[in-house]
């Protein structure tokens, strides 16, 4: 009978994840939360199989976005394995792995790197410094350092997983290479240091197409990076051809309103608008912004990105009063969300500091720049390609300036001399 029990909680199991990866996450957890239940029932609370099962209602939890609640079961689980298993244990070490995702999910970045950093080290001890699970570890460490603004150490530390990756028998055509691939080119572009990317991304493209197949999320999402940077080498039709098949792809396997379709909209409007095609891109920008603000939410990370992509797009097209009001609100949720010297806060800040400049608002406009600069600064090198370019705005915005309140002494001076006369 108990073995009858077993299996039947073994086939709805893989009910569960089979509902999860269809997007039918509430089912998968009335399915997880009976198993849960029987596995408490037959085993006991503190049996391995029915923490296990609670690990997995939590990853439920996360894809309902109920990310609180995922992170109070993860805590007490890590806590329950570590006592009972020890932090040696494999179980022990899957169930804080989720927590680092959990945390970044919130993010919390500080709390996610301590424990992924705890969490490394672990791993290197029990499973070897070059083992599978020590460098995907490897890689969420740095992408937890990229949120961080840590760009450089971050690079390094992908450098070394792509250099092992290369050098591994068993993965030098697996999908972690290919994942190792990306997150260094990623950070490679976020350093303003894009030249070449162009070919390790399309050497990622071609094994994650080998591997998992042109239509899953991993190579789409390789393939708009690759969209971005052919847009950044100025080859705008290749940009706009790329960008329009994974937007297409996207749509047919994540629907409209899935964050990484909306992305695609907007990098779609920014190709088009390279090529100069306005009315394209005022159409895609428009809808973009529109599905993530009903659908995300202002205070989603991607709604405050888009919003401040479509901010940029308005103002190089003179729509000063839209660029303007997405600006705001972009600046002021990304500072509330993820803090004050967050690379995508800094964007945000200085793009609306100029639209303000440009509206005639010059000493706060000058005043946000000088400030963003300054954080800019914390976060990159002094010679970083973006903290020159916001220096030299800055030097240009204040020339003007200068020139202006001489304009104004210069016509108080003659108004003066005339009164004389």
């Amino acid at each position: 009978m108990a073995d009858g029990n077993l299996e039947r909680l073994d086939t709805m199991a893989a009910e569960a994840a089979a509902l999860n990866n269809q997007g039918n996450h509430d089912k998968a957890e009335k399915l997880q939360r009976i198993i849960f239940d029987e596995n408490t029932r037959l085993k006991g609370r503190n049996d391995r199989a029915t923490l296990f099962s609670e690990g997995k209602l939590a990853q439920t939890l996360c894809y309902q976005k109920r990310f609180s609640e995922a992170e109070n079961t993860q805590r007490k689980l890590v806590e329950l394995f570590r006592t009972m298993y020890g932090c040696d244990d494999w179980d022990t070490l899957g169930v804080t792995s989720n927590l680092v995702v959990t945390y970044c999910d919130q993010h919390k970045y500080r709390e996610a790197g301590c424990l992924a950093t705890e969490l490394l080290s672990q791993q290197r001890k029990l499973l070897g410094i070059r083992s599978s699970e020590a460098l995907e570890t490897e890689l969420k460490l740095a992408k937890i350092l990229c949120c961080q603004g840590r760009f450089e150490e971050a690079a390094d530390m992908q450098r070394s997983v792509l250099h092992e990756r290369r050098n591994s028998k068993n993965v030098a055509h697996s999908r972690g290479l290919a994942d190792a691939i990306v997150d260094y080119s990623g950070s490679l572009i976020d350093l303003g240091k894009a030249d070449g990317v162009s070919g390790l991304l399309e050497e990622a493209l071609m094994i994650f197409e080998n591997s998992v197949g042109s239509e899953a999320i991993d190579f789409l999402c390789c393939k708009a990076m690759l969209a971005q940077v052919y847009s950044c080498e100025g080859r705008s039709e290749e940009a706009i051809k790329t960008g329009y098949e994974t937007l297409q792809s996207r749509k047919q396997l994540l629907g409209e309103k899935h964050p990484h379709t909306i992305c695609s909209m907007s990098d779609q409007a920014a190709f088009l608008a390279q090529a100069s095609r306005w009315q394209a891109s005022m159409k895609e920008i428009g809808c973009a912004v529109e599905l993530a603000r009903r659908y995300l939410g202002d205070g989603h990370r991607r709604t405050i990105s888009i919003a401040n992509h479509a901010a940029h797009l308005y103002r190089d097209m003179a729509l000063t009063d839209n660029a303007e009001q997405l600006a705001h609100m972009s600046f002021h949720e990304a500072q509330r969300l993820m803090g004050t010297d967050h690379p995508e806060t800094l964007s945000a800040m200085f793009l609306y500091s100029q639209i303000q400049f440009e509206q005639g608002d010059y000493l706060p406009a000058m005043h946000g720049m000088r400030l963003c600069i300054l954080r800019t600064r914390r976060t990159h090198e002094g010679n970083h390609s973006l903290t020159l370019y916001r220096e030299h705005e800055l030097a240009a915005k204040e020339k003007i300036y200068n020139s202006l309140i001489g304009e104004e002494s210069s016509e108080k001076d003659e108004g003066v001399l005339v009164g004389r006369d």
